[in-house]
């Protein structure tokens, strides 16, 4: 189980379902980027990252665009050396409703009609 965990949060960080994560500040606050840029945060404004680019930072993730599983395991927890939310597939932290933002334009889906079809396969066990 901590395999398929591991593949999962692995797809994930690589196709996160949200394009973009919106938060409101609720306090005055400075963010300061891996270059040492500091920027100062009013508390009201609305601030926008997307899960995509971040899951793809070659500072906190080691071959960002390959697909490897055992960046999550134990000892080497990518994920975790760089700090909270270095992950943020699914967001960080509480939801916030913002009423009149359009969702469906931010989730990333199929486009047009989707058609499914199965065959079921006979089991042959040897």
């Amino acid at each position: 189980m901590d395999t398929l965990y591991r593949c999962i949060k692995e797809a994930l960080r690589l196709h996160p379902p949200l394009i973009m994560l919106l938060r409101s500040s609720h306090n005055d606050f400075t963010v300061k980027t891996h270059d040492g840029i500091e920027y100062d945060i009013p508390k009201g404004n609305i601030i926008a990252t997307s899960p995509a680019f971040a899951n793809r930072l070659p500072y906190i993730y080691k071959g960002p665009d390959r697909y490897d599983p055992d960046r999550f395991s134990p000892g080497r927890d990518e994920d975790k050396v760089a700090g909270p939310f270095s992950y943020i597939s699914f967001g960080g932290g509480r939801r916030v409703s913002w009423g009149t933002i359009d969702w469906n334009a931010m989730v990333v889906g199929v486009k047009g009609k989707v058609m499914v079809r199965y065959k079921r396969l006979k089991l042959v066990i040897d």
